[in-house]
């Protein structure tokens, strides 16, 4: 749920307006100005590993977390209406189905745009797994591809910065200090065929307070899907603004006798999908999963 905040100045007065789908904002009459919150869409995650019980098979990697950009913007500097673009989830890496095969990479996740005004970068996709290690999302949004492109105005979505090794459980998602949270590492295999888990998904502060995300798949068994619409507040101006944001997906664990754990999706808005797990010859991996949609709020200001 997004919320809105108005502190009781007077001449003050609000309208929100939540874009959770691309349109058109047309600027009303009398009209001060807007402020404006945008979240990049997380990254998907990659498939884990199939490969021979003698060889290291690692999991998936999981998205990375989009970015979070806010800004003030004056009327005058508005035009009569402005196109959004809400940014959508990276897509998920297909499961391994050949044996011996890496597993497959995902998308990362698109930017979610108002106007020229602001632009929110998407999560990085996490790769698919290998012999050696199943690398998270390359990053998550960055500040510095976003516009503006600087801070405050501008916060880095998290990566996945320690990738899965074959002889741990997966590498768990980074939590989203001021940003979007990244996705849980699948689990990887040995070469002496020893399973593990999944990574947990990574949480979302607010106002001081951790929300966890999802623990990650057991050996096997798919991660769980991120939750959506834990609030992240934003002031300005002495206008105060939460966002919806979503805790990240966790990864699936690995297995040696049956198709391994599947990665799971990242929650809205903005968060990035938990990695598929690795598996033997004979059993297909787990696939990777899909990050959480964009997300643009207006908060219109009048005299």
């Amino acid at each position: 749920m997004i919320s809105v905040t108005v502190p009781g100045t007077p001449a003050v007065a609000n309208v929100q307006i939540n874009y959770g789908s691309s349109g058109t904002w047309t600027k009303p009459s009398g009209l001060k100005a807007v402020l404006v919150a945008c979240v990049g869409a997380g990254g998907g995650s990659g498939s884990g590993r199939r490969g021979a019980s003698s060889s290291s098979r690692a999991g998936g990697g999981g998205g990375g977390g989009g970015a979070i950009v806010w800004k003030y913007i004056p009327a005058a500097s508005l035009g009569a209406t402005e196109t959004v673009t809400i940014g959508a989830g990276g897509v998920g890496g297909a499961a391994v189905m050949v044996d011996s095969t890496n597993g497959n990479s995902a998308g990362g996740g698109g930017d979610t745009l108002f106007g020229a005004h602001i632009d929110a970068a998407g999560g990085g996709a996490g790769a698919g797994g290998t012999t050696t290690s199943g690398t998270g999302g390359v990053n998550g949004g960055l500040a510095s591809a976003c516009t503006p492109a600087f801070g405050p105005n501008a916060l880095s979505g998290n990566q996945r910065t320690t990738p899965s090794t074959t002889t741990t459980a997966g590498g768990n998602g980074m939590n989203g200090s001021s940003a979007c949270p990244s996705g849980g590492t699948g689990g990887g295999l040995t070469g002496g065929n020893a399973t593990s888990a999944g990574g947990d998904g990574g949480g979302v502060y607010n106002n001081g307070t951790l929300t966890n995300g999802p623990t990650g798949g057991a050996a096997g068994v798919a991660g769980t899907a991120g939750t959506s619409n834990v609030s992240l507040m934003l002031l300005l101006d002495g206008v105060a603004l939460a966002l919806g944001l979503g805790t990240a997906g966790s990864g699936g664990g690995s297995s040696t006798t049956a198709a391994a754990g599947a990665g799971a999706n990242g929650g809205n808005y903005g968060a990035g999908a938990g990695g598929g797990g690795a598996s033997a010859n004979g059993f297909n991996s787990g696939a990777g999963a899909n990050g959480g949609g964009g997300l643009c709020v207006v908060l219109e200001i009048y005299d």
